[in-house]
């Protein structure tokens, strides 16, 4: 993480987010990508699409962050099923990030990839998206490089502690040239 930029870790209760429904993409159906679809489907009435490149893969990713969102459920952490989200996979990132407040990174931890990824997600994420990288170990500001000045300045890392439906944790990073509105509004949603 960058030095200039100060992180803080915030407690998730329920993970809403906002209190109000939304869509929120995550991408990345492994095993943090699932623990995250969770967290924020259980939390609130969000609308959570879980992207993977494979058909099987997406699946699986949204299968298992259903049946973690249970697990929540079965032991009272969860919101109340008639205010709970719902978990929709998907293998169209276009798709999975059409109209989504708040984009989730979860892929591997690889600089180059994440650089790739977020070159994408600004062409493609609406020009009001957060986008989060679930780094643990990379400089958010070397991620959102590949970025031009208005989508480096919605980069944020925001770093779900593991298993991140079990830990009420989430780091918060902002890039080097991120607004303050951006972690910010992490930040408030993670209160919740």
């Amino acid at each position: 993480f960058s030095t200039a930029a100060a992180h803080h870790l915030y407690p998730v209760r329920k993970a809403s987010m906002s209190g109000r429904s939304m869509k929120v993409a995550v991408i990345g159906p492994g095993m943090m990508g699932r623990g995250i679809a969770a967290c924020l489907a259980a939390g609130g009435p969000n609308e959570v699409w879980l992207y993977g490149r494979r058909p099987e893969a997406a699946a699986e990713g949204a299968e298992k962050a259903r049946e973690l969102m249970q697990f929540l459920a079965d032991n009272g952490v969860a919101a109340p099923a008639d205010n709970r989200g719902r978990v929709v996979s998907s293998t169209s990132l276009e798709e999975a990030v059409s109209g989504a407040a708040f984009v989730f990174e979860s892929i591997a931890e690889d600089l180059a990839a994440k650089q790739a990824l977020f070159t994408q997600l600004e062409s493609i994420a609406d020009s009001s998206a957060v986008l989060c990288t679930n780094t643990s170990s990379l400089s958010v500001s070397a991620i959102a490089s590949g970025c031009s000045g208005a989508a480096a300045e919605r980069v944020v890392a925001a770093h779900f502690i593991g298993p991140a439906h079990l830990v009420p944790l989430v780091e918060l990073c902002p890039s080097e040239r991120a607004a303050a509105a951006t972690a910010a509004a992490v930040a408030a949603g993670s209160d919740e």
